[in-house]
């Protein structure tokens, strides 16, 4: 891994099967359940494919027990950075693939309970099979965030105060119209 560019770097070099990398985050500020939250999650991040288009791209949840998961992702072509923008429900299952079960099924009840103790996220990226070169990707401006509850309170504190308003100008507009007419 070398980061000279600001991004960081992963380079794949030619020779033996495909292999796999996960270039991600890991800090005490991330650690925690993400499966119980009342909203969606969004993500935003960059990939750049400098020298081949990767042969698997994925946003990655690795779980406290070694359970890892990963979002499959639309690859950027060679030679281009993409930005992506997701943002899904962790409620959503189907859109999910286990790519390491060291305990549990993949089913519904283990990937609830992986997503409860999430330690890492990152950037899965596949290197491609028979690539005879150097395959180099990078990662910038990698953001994870999860609504607070309070946060989401509020919002539906405002919207319906505006609510209420709204009907009562509605209101107000109808009686003055009559009134004239």
């Amino acid at each position: 891994m070398a980061n000279p560019s600001g991004d960081l770097q992963l380079t794949f070099t030619a020779g033996g099967p495909p292999r796999s990398a996960v270039m991600y985050t890991s800090n005490g500020n991330f650690i925690g359940s993400y499966f119980g939250q009342p909203a969606d999650f969004a993500v935003h991040f960059t990939v750049a494919a400098y020298s081949a288009t990767p042969s698997t791209l994925g946003l990655y949840f690795h779980n406290g027990n070694g359970n890892e998961w990963t979002y499959g992702l639309t690859t950027p072509p060679a030679g281009s950075m993409t930005a992506y923008s997701l943002s899904t429900a962790l409620q959503d299952y189907n859109n999910w693939q286990n790519l390491t079960l060291i305990s549990g099924n993949v089913d519904l009840a283990t990937w609830q309970a992986d997503f409860s103790n999430i330690d890492r996220f990152g950037i899965y990226v596949l290197e491609n099979s028979g690539f005879s070169g150097t395959e180099t990707y990078g990662l910038d401006n990698l953001n994870l965030s999860v609504p607070e509850p309070e946060a989401v309170w509020l919002i539906l504190a405002a919207l319906a105060s505006l609510g209420v308003t709204f009907r009562g100008k509605v209101g107000e507009t109808v009686r003055g119209l009559i009134a004239r007419a």
